[in-house]
């Protein structure tokens, strides 16, 4: 390559000086300015701009088209002009953004900021962005390093492709390192790439309107909504940095040419290629104006070079080339126009371009008691649900929902972006008219005009009155329907001109909402509207209002043949938001349920009833909600406003609705068990009687036990072993029939009547334990072969032994008894139950009853009549001992002893079992007594007799020893035996009087 030398110069001067006579016919024209200019001066310019290998290196080669450089963080641009054919990458020295986005300039010293910014080049070189924010375009960075591993954070950081579900605002918003003045795309970009201190750029939401995008209830779904094709929203940045790179669009949104063609330069130079392959670094790029006109982007000025047929021309050459032209031919100014006609172009300055109650012993052993005394059971099986779910009569916890946009707040359901507002909303609704619709032959539409335009005034109040300011605009539309079906009267020749046909009207209304009022109050307003509206009656205009679940529209009966219809349309203020009522068709069903937590049921659920009017074009509506065994039944306006249908089918009813109709329900249930309560509850003259005669006998029973109990505690005397027995049998009876009395009297399920429940178990089954005990005694006694001397007090050692052994065992059975009730019962039921006081105060189940009462009972009833069975034996061999004599004078006697004995073993409850279990009157009648007057019997046993009224007479213990054999059978005293009464046993004398004293001591 040839370098420009000054003869050459010298002899092109001579040869322009030569030819100057003839230069006005050369240059006359711009063709031959052309050809004047390629075959000299641009040979002479190619000569100048070609590459000197010599003199000059690549990077200093490069320089003299790209002559930026930076001395510390000052940008150093070279003096005189730039070449015009050739555009520079706008490079920066404010280090250390311009070392992270890798757009430095060379330093003046070339070897050392060229070689840096090549290693951070190789190791980083970052995808860089210019995008278009208010104040012009920035950069920011859109990778990750290559050492990088976390591939997710990768993907969040480079992925250009937002989709519509995942996109968010941190992978959304730019963020920019207040330490480094970089920025980056998102917060996964500022992360990988190891950001010092980032911070996140606002973002704000600007909507013609929000009804494509008002579903959303976090705004990372807003920004997913807003960044789908037509969804009039746009989603600003704004930095909360003042520092901002500046970028030209163009060298961040074209690829640059990286490597030679074959076609290149005339001759191929390997340097040429070899610098163009090796210069890497974004700084480096250029933009050059080829042969034809176009700018190409080039890694470097060496690639440029090798894709070109000739060197770059220079803007200083060829303005010094047209200072020559001009001077040495002086051509005026006309003949600089024909200079740049030719392709020589003067310097310039490149401009940027910016581009979601019975009788009391039935409740012991009444086994038939529930079935006689209903327990009102709910029809509905609650479970325990959690929040933000309503429990359903069938035990589901059913998910509440609010309706799109909405969330839950204390119960609530709002909006969940503020910012969203100015709905548009979709009010439409069925009106029948009791008026016949009336025509005359020559005016047949009169009367609909008339009737469409006082309907018409009427809504329009309705709407304006409601409204008010929070109305942006409003669009009503309102047909008048009618069947021309004549009816029989037509048949009537002075009806001829009459019509009866049936009338509906239809209205809708369009209503764009106030951008300054929140959604939620501007939809409480709207819900109180369709709720007036629905609960409407236009009097003057004859107008009630019909209700259904599916979309209105007027469309399916206009279609038919007999119907006629008149529509009307008008609207008001609607070019205050033109916009929005073009997309009507996305406008907002107006309904209660708008506001309100719902419950969402399938099509499985729920069935649909419309029946045909006779009276009207508008079939009634059913819904036959079904909840397991519960079915709700809709039929009302007020409830219809509140339930809605969507496009999949799913049902939608407020929770509110819900809550209201199960109560109906349940109070009707409860009505009617009620009424079958008092009808079953009610007393029949049977049981009235049964239920006195046992208070009286208790009564009686009672103050009889309180005697017995006060003759025992006041003479010492009568309190030997069997005493004691009786004193124990009788206060556990006394307890168990005050018991008795009190839980008879109180119901359940609440606390006392449980642990009444469980005292009551507890102290019969006591009592029942001191009858066996007694029995158990008696027969021991009376079946020993010898009788112990005890000459033991109550207060010796040698007695309260054997007392507190006794009592123990005494309580050791019910205790246990009565614990196996409850932790069964706990067991089976999962703690909630005890097996006591849910309905009545005592066990709570048949079951339970016969276990733990009737069973037990049983057990002691047998054994002690197998005991009283072999003591009347005994007693009987006994008395045949005796002579006939005595034998006939004691038949009274056995039988008095046979009814003091039968009082212990308490066979009569024998009775009360039968009864119950047979559910028999007579028996029980008899059991009521028998076993209701056991402390009478007691009394009048043990304490009417000689001996006791004796001991009351005289206040004194006897001081006489020596009894008859009557005084025994009275007063009931054991008599001591000693061995030589034993060895007269067989003597006729003292035989029966041993075997009557035995007797006695058993009896008691």
């Amino acid at each position: 390559m040839r370098s420009v030398t000054l003869p050459r110069l010298m002899t092109m001067l001579i040869y322009f000086t030569l030819c100057s006579s003839s230069m006005s016919d050369t240059i006359s024209s711009p063709q031959n300015l052309t050809r004047f200019i390629d075959t000299f001066l641009v040979k002479t310019v190619e000569e100048i701009g070609s590459w000197n290998k010599d003199q000059l290196t690549s990077e200093e080669y490069q320089r003299k088209f790209c002559g930026k450089t930076c001395r510390g963080q000052t940008i150093q641009s070279p003096t005189g002009s730039s070449c015009s054919r050739v555009e520079c990458f706008d490079c920066m020295c404010q280090r250390p953004t311009c070392e992270i986005y890798g757009i430095c300039c060379p330093s003046e010293v070339s070897n050392e900021t060229l070689e840096g910014n090549d290693t951070m080049e190789t190791l980083n070189d970052p995808v860089l962005k210019c995008e278009k924010s208010e104040k012009g375009y920035y950069l920011y960075i859109q990778s990750c390093p290559r050492h990088f591993k976390d591939y997710q954070t990768r993907k969040l950081c480079e992925q250009d492709q937002y989709s519509g579900k995942t996109a968010t605002l941190d992978q959304f918003a730019r963020v920019s390192d207040t330490v480094t003045k970089v920025t980056y795309r998102n917060k996964y970009c500022a992360l990988c790439n190891a950001a010092v201190k980032p911070v996140q750029w606002n973002v704000s939401v600007t909507c013609d309107h929000f009804l494509y995008v008002y579903r959303a209830t976090t705004f990372d779904q807003l920004l997913s909504n807003i960044l789908r094709p037509h969804s009039t929203c746009q989603a600003l940045q704004k930095p909360l940095v003042n520092y901002l790179t500046d970028c030209t669009p163009k060298w961040f949104s074209n690829t640059a040419i990286s490597s030679c063609k074959k076609q290149g330069l005339r001759k191929h130079d390997e340097d040429v290629e070899r610098a163009c392959l090796q210069m890497k670094g974004r700084s480096l790029g250029v933009y050059v104006k080829d042969q034809s006109g176009t700018f190409r982007f080039y890694t470097n000025i060496f690639c440029a070079i090798c894709n070109m047929v000739d060197y770059p021309v220079c803007a200083d050459l060829e303005h010094r080339a047209s200072i020559f032209l001009a001077a040495s031919f002086d051509l005026p100014e006309s003949s600089q126009d024909l200079v740049k006609a030719a392709g020589i172009d003067y310097p310039t300055i490149p401009i940027k371009l910016a581009p979601k109650r019975q009788p009391p012993f039935k409740l012991i052993l009444g086994f038939k008691r529930r079935g006689a005394m209903p327990v009102y059971e709910s029809g509905f099986t609650f479970s325990s649900c959690k929040s933000g779910t309503w429990p359903s009569p069938d035990g589901q916890c059913l998910q509440l929902h609010c309706s799109p946009g909405k969330v839950v707040r204390n119960r609530t359901c709002v909006t969940a972006l503020t910012q969203i507002r100015g709905l548009g909303y979709r009010v439409s609704m069925w009106f029948d008219s009791d008026r016949n619709a009336t025509r005359s032959n020559t005016e047949p539409s009169y009367s609909f005009n008339q009737s469409s335009s006082e309907a018409y005034h009427f809504f329009e109040e309705k709407v304006v009155s409601h409204f008010g300011s929070a109305l942006d605009g409003y669009e009503i539309t309102l047909e008048i329907i009618a069947s021309t079906h004549k009816d029989e009267k037509e048949d009537n020749p002075m009806l001829h001109n009459a019509l009866s046909p049936q009338v509906v009207f239809w209205f809708q209304v369009l209503i764009a909402a106030s951008r300054k009022l929140p959604r939620d109050d501007f939809e409480m307003r709207l819900a109180t509207f369709v709720q007036n509206l629905a609960g409407t009656s236009a009097f003057q205009l004859g107008l009630t209002p019909r209700l259904g679940l599916e979309e209105t529209n007027s469309s399916s009966l206009c279609s038919l043949s007999d119907v006629k219809c008149h529509s009307t349309v008008g609207s008001d203020n609607a070019t205050v938001r033109p916009n929005i009522f073009e997309a009507r068709k996305s406008f907002v069903k107006a309904e209660k349920n708008l506001n309100c937590q719902y419950v969402q049921f399938n099509d499985s659920t729920y069935v649909i009833t419309k029946t045909k009017a006779t009276t009207s074009l508008i079939p009634s509506t059913k819904l036959s909600l079904t909840l397991g065994s519960t079915s709700l039944v809709f039929t009302e306006n007020s409830e219809f406003t509140s339930i809605s249908m969507d496009e999949k089918g799913f049902l939608h009813v407020c929770r509110e609705v819900l809550d209201s109709k199960l109560k109906k329900f349940e109070e009707e249930r409860m009505k009617e068990f009620i009424t079958e309560l008092k009808a079953q509850t009610r007393l029949s003259a049977v049981e009235k009687a049964q239920y006195y005669l046992t208070l009286v006998c208790l009564s009686a029973s009672m103050i009889c036990l309180v005697l017995t109990l006060l003759t025992y505690f006041r003479f010492r005397v009568l309190r030997n072993q069997a005493g004691l027995n009786n004193i124990f049998l009788c206060g556990s009876l006394l307890m168990a029939q005050a018991s008795l009395l009190a839980s008879s009297h109180i119901s359940g399920p609440r606390t006392l009547c449980t642990l009444m429940g469980m005292l009551m178990h507890f102290l019969w089954l006591w009592m029942f334990a001191w009858s066996f005990i007694c029995c158990f005694h008696m027969f021991r006694v009376f079946t020993g072969k010898t009788i112990r001397h005890n000459t033991c007090s109550i207060g010796n050692c040698c007695r309260m032994s054997p007392l507190l052994h006794t009592v123990t065992l005494s309580l050791v059975c019910p205790t246990s008894i009565v614990a196996i009730v409850i932790f069964t019962s706990l067991g089976i039921s999962g703690g909630s139950r005890t097996g006591y006081g849910s309905d009545v105060c005592y066990l709570d189940s048949d079951l339970l009853v016969g276990l733990a009462t009737v069973l037990p009972l049983a057990v002691v009833t047998v054994s002690n009549a197998v005991f009283f069975t072999i003591t009347v034996a005994k007693i009987r061999k006994a008395r045949k001992r005796q002579s006939g004599e005595f034998f006939k004078k004691s038949d009274r006697t056995n039988l008095y002893i046979y009814i003091k004995l039968s009082t212990i073993t308490g066979v009569f409850w024998m009775l009360l079992i039968l009864a119950e279990g047979l559910n028999n009157d007579v028996l029980r009648f008899i059991a009521i007594v028998t076993n209701g007057l056991q402390g009478v019997f007691i009394f009048f046993s043990y304490m009417c007799n000689k001996r006791v009224l004796s001991l009351y007479a005289q206040g004194l213990r006897p001081k006489d020893t020596t009894m008859t054999m009557n005084q025994l059978f009275s007063t009931g005293n054991s008599i001591s035996t000693d061995k030589t009464m034993q060895r007269n046993l067989h003597k006729k004398g003292n035989t029966l009087k041993y075997n009557r004293d035995h007797l006695v001591y058993i009896v008691i």
